[in-house]
Protein backbone atom coordinates (compact mmCIF):
# COMPACT_ATOMS: atom_id res chain seq x y z
CA UNK A 1 0.00 0.00 0.00
CA UNK A 2 1.30 2.90 -1.08
CA UNK A 3 0.19 5.81 1.72
CA UNK A 4 1.81 8.42 -0.31
CA UNK A 5 -1.48 8.62 -2.64
CA UNK A 6 -3.49 9.91 0.25
CA UNK A 7 -4.35 13.69 0.09
CA UNK A 8 -4.55 15.10 3.50
CA UNK A 9 -8.84 15.27 2.81
CA UNK A 10 -8.23 11.24 3.15
CA UNK A 11 -6.33 11.51 5.87
CA UNK A 12 -8.39 13.26 8.19
CA UNK A 13 -11.81 11.15 6.55
CA UNK A 14 -10.10 8.51 7.82
CA UNK A 15 -8.88 9.16 10.92
CA UNK A 16 -11.67 10.94 11.89
CA UNK A 17 -13.35 7.23 11.35
CA UNK A 18 -10.54 5.51 13.21
CA UNK A 19 -10.97 7.82 15.97
CA UNK A 20 -15.15 7.69 15.98
CA UNK A 21 -14.53 3.87 16.29
CA UNK A 22 -12.26 4.07 18.99
CA UNK A 23 -14.43 6.53 20.82
CA UNK A 24 -17.43 3.64 20.51
CA UNK A 25 -16.22 1.78 23.00
CA UNK A 26 -15.38 4.71 25.81
CA UNK A 27 -18.08 5.84 28.44
CA UNK A 28 -21.01 8.31 26.54
CA UNK A 29 -22.76 8.98 29.63
CA UNK A 30 -21.89 8.13 33.23
CA UNK A 31 -24.06 8.48 36.55
CA UNK A 32 -22.98 8.21 39.70
CA UNK A 33 -25.14 7.72 42.83
CA UNK A 34 -23.73 9.18 45.77
CA UNK A 35 -23.79 6.64 49.22
CA UNK A 36 -25.93 7.73 51.70
CA UNK A 37 -25.33 6.75 55.28
CA UNK A 38 -22.16 5.07 53.56
CA UNK A 39 -25.00 2.76 51.90
CA UNK A 40 -25.10 2.43 48.29
CA UNK A 41 -23.17 4.47 46.22
CA UNK A 42 -21.95 3.13 42.72
CA UNK A 43 -21.70 4.40 39.04
CA UNK A 44 -23.01 3.10 35.55
CA UNK A 45 -21.92 4.26 32.29
CA UNK A 46 -23.09 3.86 28.79
CA UNK A 47 -20.91 4.07 25.39
CA UNK A 48 -21.19 4.55 21.56
CA UNK A 49 -23.02 1.47 20.98
CA UNK A 50 -25.91 2.20 23.69
CA UNK A 51 -27.48 4.40 20.89
CA UNK A 52 -27.91 2.78 17.67
CA UNK A 53 -29.26 6.23 15.92
CA UNK A 54 -26.77 8.61 17.13
CA UNK A 55 -23.71 5.89 17.86
CA UNK A 56 -23.53 3.22 15.42
CA UNK A 57 -25.58 4.66 12.56
CA UNK A 58 -22.88 7.31 11.80
CA UNK A 59 -20.25 4.78 12.49
CA UNK A 60 -21.34 2.89 9.68
CA UNK A 61 -21.83 6.02 7.68
CA UNK A 62 -18.07 6.76 8.38
CA UNK A 63 -16.70 3.64 7.66
CA UNK A 64 -18.51 3.21 4.45
CA UNK A 65 -16.85 6.54 3.45
CA UNK A 66 -13.24 4.98 4.51
CA UNK A 67 -14.14 1.97 2.48
CA UNK A 68 -14.69 3.86 -0.69
CA UNK A 69 -11.78 6.06 -0.51
CA UNK A 70 -10.01 2.77 -0.01
CA UNK A 71 -11.53 1.18 -2.45
CA UNK A 72 -10.84 4.29 -5.11
CA UNK A 73 -6.95 4.52 -4.32
CA UNK A 74 -5.90 0.84 -3.49
CA UNK A 75 -8.02 -0.82 -5.57
CA UNK A 76 -7.21 0.00 -9.05
CA UNK A 77 -9.14 -2.87 -10.48
CA UNK A 78 -12.72 -2.31 -8.37
CA UNK A 79 -14.90 -0.38 -11.10
CA UNK A 80 -17.01 2.44 -8.79
CA UNK A 81 -19.73 4.56 -10.64
CA UNK A 82 -18.87 7.91 -11.67
CA UNK A 83 -20.70 9.67 -9.52
CA UNK A 84 -22.86 8.43 -6.34
CA UNK A 85 -26.07 8.11 -7.50
CA UNK A 86 -27.63 12.27 -8.36
CA UNK A 87 -24.71 13.67 -6.44
CA UNK A 88 -20.80 13.49 -7.36
CA UNK A 89 -18.49 11.58 -4.82
CA UNK A 90 -17.33 14.57 -3.31
CA UNK A 91 -21.21 16.24 -2.35
CA UNK A 92 -21.77 11.99 -1.11
CA UNK A 93 -18.61 12.36 1.29
CA UNK A 94 -19.76 15.98 2.41
CA UNK A 95 -23.58 15.20 3.02
CA UNK A 96 -22.46 11.49 4.91
CA UNK A 97 -20.19 13.02 6.63
CA UNK A 98 -22.06 16.07 7.61
CA UNK A 99 -25.44 13.74 8.62
CA UNK A 100 -23.29 11.65 11.22
CA UNK A 101 -21.92 14.77 12.81
CA UNK A 102 -25.71 16.15 13.12
CA UNK A 103 -26.56 13.10 14.43
CA UNK A 104 -23.57 12.95 17.08
CA UNK A 105 -24.35 16.60 17.71
CA UNK A 106 -28.03 15.99 18.72
CA UNK A 107 -26.63 13.27 20.79
CA UNK A 108 -24.01 15.57 22.94
CA UNK A 109 -26.91 18.35 23.31
CA UNK A 110 -29.23 15.46 25.04
CA UNK A 111 -28.73 14.75 28.54
CA UNK A 112 -29.16 10.88 28.98
CA UNK A 113 -31.09 10.13 32.34
CA UNK A 114 -30.91 6.08 31.33
CA UNK A 115 -34.99 5.80 30.61
CA UNK A 116 -35.45 7.59 34.17
CA UNK A 117 -38.29 9.36 32.44
CA UNK A 118 -36.62 12.67 33.50
CA UNK A 119 -36.88 12.43 36.46
CA UNK A 120 -33.39 13.54 38.46
CA UNK A 121 -32.43 12.49 41.74
CA UNK A 122 -30.36 15.37 43.79
CA UNK A 123 -28.45 12.10 44.72
CA UNK A 124 -27.35 10.76 41.31
CA UNK A 125 -24.89 12.81 39.20
CA UNK A 126 -25.41 12.41 35.01
CA UNK A 127 -22.42 13.39 32.80
CA UNK A 128 -21.06 13.23 29.41
CA UNK A 129 -17.93 10.92 29.16
CA UNK A 130 -15.28 11.34 26.87
CA UNK A 131 -16.34 9.30 24.56
CA UNK A 132 -19.03 11.44 23.33
CA UNK A 133 -16.39 14.24 23.23
CA UNK A 134 -14.06 12.45 20.58
CA UNK A 135 -16.65 10.90 18.63
CA UNK A 136 -17.76 14.30 17.89
CA UNK A 137 -14.28 15.46 16.99
CA UNK A 138 -13.88 12.78 14.89
CA UNK A 139 -16.89 13.40 13.03
CA UNK A 140 -16.05 17.02 12.64
CA UNK A 141 -12.43 15.63 11.00
CA UNK A 142 -14.45 13.78 8.70
CA UNK A 143 -16.52 16.67 7.80
CA UNK A 144 -13.40 18.78 6.90
CA UNK A 145 -11.61 16.49 5.12
CA UNK A 146 -14.56 15.56 2.83
CA UNK A 147 -15.52 19.36 2.87
CA UNK A 148 -11.78 19.54 1.41
CA UNK A 149 -12.64 16.70 -1.23
CA UNK A 150 -15.72 19.00 -2.14
CA UNK A 151 -14.20 22.37 -2.75
CA UNK A 152 -11.03 20.66 -4.44
CA UNK A 153 -8.23 21.85 -2.34
CA UNK A 154 -6.38 18.48 -1.47
CA UNK A 155 -3.05 19.70 -0.14
CA UNK A 156 -2.46 22.58 -2.12
CA UNK A 157 -4.49 21.70 -4.93
CA UNK A 158 -6.01 24.70 -6.98
CA UNK A 159 -9.64 24.98 -6.45
CA UNK A 160 -11.96 24.05 -9.30
CA UNK A 161 -12.37 27.00 -11.79
CA UNK A 162 -15.09 29.70 -11.43
CA UNK A 163 -18.13 29.94 -13.50
CA UNK A 164 -17.99 30.36 -17.33
CA UNK A 165 -17.42 33.72 -18.45
CA UNK A 166 -19.08 35.73 -21.75
CA UNK A 167 -17.37 36.20 -24.56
Amino acid sequence: MDFSKLKTSDWLIGGGAIVFLVAMFLPWYKAEAKASFGVGGGSVDHNGFSYFLQGTLPLLLLIALAVVLYLKMFQPNVKLPETAGPVSWAQAYLIASGLAAFLVLTRLLITDKFGTGGFVDEAVDFKRGIGLFLAFLGALAAVGGAFMKYQGKDDGGAAPPGPPTSF
